[in-house]
């Protein structure tokens, strides 16, 4: 027996087709017996599973959610709140590798014990981008979060 697949818009399609909706108000997955759809995977994003075939394909809330609003599947979106289980339209961005990785759970910030001083660094392009080097945590911290925020209003 081969490998059985399903893209992304046939799940999406197939969801759909089984009675799951999305509620845009409110970013809601409502499942086909009116329940909202709160399990999440491992990583905390919303995620249900649908039947085909005597399987299970498993679809993550976000990309349900951008699909029902623009009718496409892309393959990044971004909750720019960055709480995943928040799927409000206003919330999902598409998103790219650079802004992916800018959401990880990246401290910006460590101690360098040669020069006692807190160093403010951050991914750019696969490679670390020194900040400064600063008196205090707060202060590497401050320059961080600035800096972060402007890559990800460019981006």
């Amino acid at each position: 027996m081969g490998i059985c697949f399903m893209t992304r818009l046939e799940k999406c399609e197939l969801a759909i087709s089984k009675g799951i909706y999305y509620n845009e108000n409110n970013g809601d997955i409502i499942g086909v017996k009116g329940k909202v759809l709160t399990a999440k995977d491992n990583n905390g994003y919303i995620c249900f599973g649908i039947w085909k075939d005597k399987k299970t394909y498993k679809l993550y809330g976000h990309q349900f959610a951008w699909f029902c609003i623009y009718g496409k599947c892309i393959p990044m979106i971004d909750h720019k709140n960055q709480i995943k289980t928040d799927n409000r339209k206003d919330n999902l961005r598409k998103a790219t590798r650079q802004l992916n990785s800018l959401n990880r759970n990246s401290k910006g910030s460590s101690f360098d014990a040669s020069s006692g001083k807190w160093l403010s660094q951050i991914m750019l392009k696969g490679k670390n981008k020194n900040l400064g080097r600063f008196d205090t945590e707060k202060e590497a911290m401050t320059v961080y979060n600035k800096y972060k925020t402007e890559l990800i209003n460019k981006l």
